[in-house]
């Protein structure tokens, strides 16, 4: 509700108080919470409730959106557990500051031979900040862990679990390097059996 007369920006009245052109009093609030309730209903829902009346209420489209951020983190966490997104998120925060302190030791420069500098401080890095919880430079072939340089195969260069059983996989690039879909196929073809879905993500030095 807006205030047509008052020119404080916050004041108390009869009424509720006022913020600026904005009125807060029982009514208000009580109708704003129940506005965020139902917006969480149709979210939850996945819009078989679509929020009745209060969907044409303000602040129900805001509302449904951080209720589908919230939704979508629970089915996440509910799917990989709480414990394996939270080592999920430490693990990609170790790998992007090691691929950061890389760059930033090698310095600049391009080509093969730089990449290849990159490459191997960023393998340094991710083992001394993870402690070795991450394993670095595993290769793959037709399901199975291989020597280094094994006919074939091909190398990744982060991996967080066993190498035995990946649950996550980096691969850094430089320059204008990318990792496409096509690699990534590729690479998801000599995975173990059973792991060939992991998430395959790129890490590229800030």
């Amino acid at each position: 509700m807006a205030d047509d007369g008052g020119a404080d920006w916050f004041k108390k009245t009869e009424d509720g108080i006022w913020i600026g052109p904005f009125l807060f009093n029982s009514d208000v609030v009580f109708e704003g919470l129940k506005t965020g309730l139902a917006a969480v209903g149709s979210t939850f829902t996945f819009g078989l409730w679509k929020g009745e009346a209060y969907k044409d209420q303000p602040g129900f489209e805001t509302s449904t959106f951080f209720a589908e951020i919230g939704r979508d983190c629970l089915i996440t966490a509910a799917t990989l557990g709480l414990g394996e997104v939270v080592a999920s998120v430490r693990a990609a925060r170790q790998v992007q500051q090691a691929a950061n302190i890389a760059q930033r030791t090698v310095g600049s420069g391009r080509g093969a031979a730089y990449g290849t500098r990159v490459h191997t401080e960023f393998a340094k890095q991710v083992q001394r900040i993870s402690r070795g919880r991450i394993q670095t430079e595993v290769s793959y072939r037709n399901g199975s862990v291989v020597p280094r340089g094994t006919r074939g195969s091909v190398r990744v260069d982060a991996v967080r679990g066993r190498p035995e059983r990946p649950k996550e996989i980096w691969d850094l690039k430089t320059g204008g390097a990318r990792l496409t879909p096509q690699c990534i196929q590729q690479i998801r073809r000599h995975l173990p059996r059973g792991c060939q879905n992991i998430p395959i993500r790129e890490v590229r030095p800030r």
